[in-house]
């Protein structure tokens, strides 16, 4: 679950108010949910953007029903202290290279690289298109909800699906070994 949070937020990090469902959920007063889910758990992270487009994460939990915890329907007490400039934070990459200490963490981090590659490369292209998931669906003929799988890293996909993607926005698909 960490090293797909840390990939959540690396997406976040990089697309920043661009990323949208399935990933991220404006919740109120400038509070947004970044979703993450991973074998049968889902986190929810929460977070804001701060001056300058910096994003702000200020706390999280693994929920354990599909109801809104009580947490998500309104902000906590340290979140407005942290939008208020009460709490210092450090950065992701930071906190990335210090769980990348951890052998057990290491090792599960290299191992879902390709799958993030993957997943990143086409929420990259598909935003770059300005595309939506469903608009992306009905250029490729792939369904949205398996675009929204292969973007969460939920699933594999095929060479022919990825090809189709590809189509559907306009661009080829390179494979390569490096």
């Amino acid at each position: 679950m960490r090293v797909k949070a840390i990939d959540s937020l690396t997406l976040l990090e990089e697309f920043g108010n661009q990323l949208r469902l399935p990933y991220s959920k404006a919740l109120s007063d400038g509070l947004f949910e970044l979703r993450i889910k991973f074998s049968g758990d889902i986190s929810r992270i929460f977070y804001f953007f701060y001056i300058g487009n910096k994003i702000i994460v200020t706390n999280g939990f693994i929920k354990k029903t599909q109801k809104p915890h009580r947490l998500s329907l309104q902000k906590p007490e340290n979140t407005s202290r942290t939008m208020r400039g009460g709490i210092r934070m450090s950065d992701l990459q930071r906190y990335k290279n210090k769980q990348l200490q951890d052998p057990e963490f290491k090792a599960e981090y290299e191992r879902t690289r390709p799958e993030f590659e993957i997943m990143h490369a086409l929420v990259d292209a598909r935003i770059s298109q300005n595309m939506t998931q469903k608009e992306l669906a009905e250029k490729s003929g792939v369904r949205q909800s398996n675009i929204s799988r292969i973007e969460n890293g939920t699933c594999s996909p095929t060479i022919a699906t990825l090809e189709a993607l590809a189509s559907g926005m306009g661009k080829k698909l390179i494979v390569s070994f490096e």
